[in-house]
Formats: C-alpha cells, sequence, structure tokens
C-alpha cells in the first residue's frame, strides 16, 4: 500500500476545509443507480458554508466546492454521464467488508467508510472500472431528486479499484 492508500485513523482537514471524519461532514457513502447508471451517492446531512467576516457568503457547501474545484460537474435532468474519468481522482472498494476510501486529485481522503452494495450493482462497477459519484445536501436518498432539480447536486466520474 501506498503512502495514500492507507485507511486514516485521524480527521484530515484538506486546503478545502472539507473533513473526512465524523462529526464536521458526516458524509456516508450509498449504492445507487440513477438513469441506469450505477453510481455512489455521498449522504450529506450537513453543509459546511463559509462567510466572510462581514458576513457575506462565499461559498453555501464546501463539499460541493471541492467537488467543483477537483473536475465535478453540475447535474441536470436529463443527465448523460461521460465515459471519461476525472483526472486524479481514485477510488478503491473492498467487496468482501464494503469499505470504500475516495482520494482527490491531490491524494488527500474525500471519503474513507463503508458502503454496503448488491450483486448487480457491484458487478456493473467492476466491470466498468469506474463509477459516478454523486455530491448535493441530501439527508438521504429521497432527497436526491429535489437537490438535483433545485441545482445542488455534482457528479464526478472516478477510477474504481474492486478488490
Amino acid at each position: 500500500m501506498t503512502k495514500h492508500e492507507r485507511r486514516i485513523t485521524e480527521p484530515a482537514a484538506p486546503s478545502h476545509g472539507v473533513f473526512s471524519t465524523p462529526p464536521v461532514s458526516r458524509l456516508r457513502a450509498q449504492s445507487a443507480s440513477l438513469l441506469g447508471e450505477p453510481v455512489v451517492v455521498m449522504i450529506q446531512p450537513d453543509t459546511i458554508s463559509f462567510t466572510s467576516l462581514d458576513g457575506k457568503l462565499l461559498t453555501a457547501d464546501t463539499v460541493e466546492l471541492s467537488v467543483r474545484e477537483s473536475g465535478g460537474q453540475p447535474l441536470v435532468l436529463p443527465q448523460t454521464f461521460g465515459p471519461e474519468v476525472a483526472p486524479g481522482w481514485k477510488a478503491r472498494l473492498t467487496a468482501r467488508t464494503d469499505e470504500l476510501v475516495i482520494h482527490y486529485p491531490n491524494g488527500l481522503v474525500f471519503y474513507d467508510g463503508t458502503m454496503p452494495t448488491n450483486g448487480p450493482w457491484l458487478s456493473k462497477v467492476a466491470a466498468a472500472g469506474s463509477l459516478v459519484m454523486v455530491t448535493g445536501p441530501m439527508a438521504g436518498l429521497p432527497d436526491m431528486e429535489p437537490v438535483i432539480l433545485a441545482g445542488r447536486a455534482m457528479w464526478v466520474r472516478l477510477p474504481l479499484t474492486v478488490s
């Protein structure tokens, strides 16, 4: 294992201000299908905003900002996800334990946790060698459509290693 592939044991604070361990971001990964495409939805019940000292909103959602600045694209319906993976991102899913680790292009950890999967979903992403990650301020899967329709969702295709 390389230095960046180890599971983290303490909070990591990327330059974007997104922390990968609870309680700060509380990101959770959920396997799903969107428009026939296997995706991983990052459930984000909390958002972290930045404001200036005078109270002006600088960014409403630091997760959205970090994904967009790292190659993420707005998710609009109907969406056609391109086959090209975003440069530098990488993801590793250990099927036996449901452990998922996602790295930003700079090598820092975006997500380190679990994501339960099922056979057909896992077969599709393993065969493709990539998956689409969807982010947005969602407390659960039922929030995904309203978040997309409100223009608050982002997507990025990640290269994926399944072991």
